[in-house]
């Protein structure tokens, strides 16, 4: 009786220790919330990067001799900085991009606004879908 006991105690040890050694061991996610929690912590760093780059952009308006087509352009270049930034300031950027577009009169550039606007309001990227048709 004396050794089933000692038996026991020995085999709820070594379980015991076994399960200690488990919970230690790092979870295959560990590392992922590491490197998330980095990135996060340095937020503010990529925001103003990014404030950063959006400005340089925009003072490409207050240029000389800036033709419309130009601003057309810096409208693109400033939605593509915009849209995975602020969503709803991207929308207002391509809504100046199309109106630039119309007033410039050229269909290519008025076509390929609008597919933007149109694949912006898809909740795909099947190529298919983005797929519309502007009259002549």
């Amino acid at each position: 009786m004396k050794n089933d006991i000692c038996h026991c105690l020995t085999l709820f040890t070594a379980l015991l220790v076994c399960i200690s050694c488990e919970m230690r061991q790092e979870s295959p996610f560990e590392e992922d919330l590491r490197r998330m929690d980095e990135v996060l912590s340095r937020a503010d760093e990529y925001v103003r990067a990014k404030e950063q780059k959006i400005s340089t952009i925009e003072n490409m308006f207050h240029s000389r001799g800036v033709t419309p087509v130009q601003q057309y352009h810096i409208y693109g270049q400033l939605y593509d900085e915009y849209v995975a930034f602020q969503f709803d300031k991207a929308k207002d950027v391509l809504d100046n991009q199309i109106r630039i577009a119309e007033e410039i009169g050229e269909l290519s550039l008025m076509r390929d606004a609008m597919l933007e606007e149109a694949s912006a309001q898809l909740p795909t990227d099947s190529l298919a879908e983005k797929i519309i048709i502007i009259p002549h």
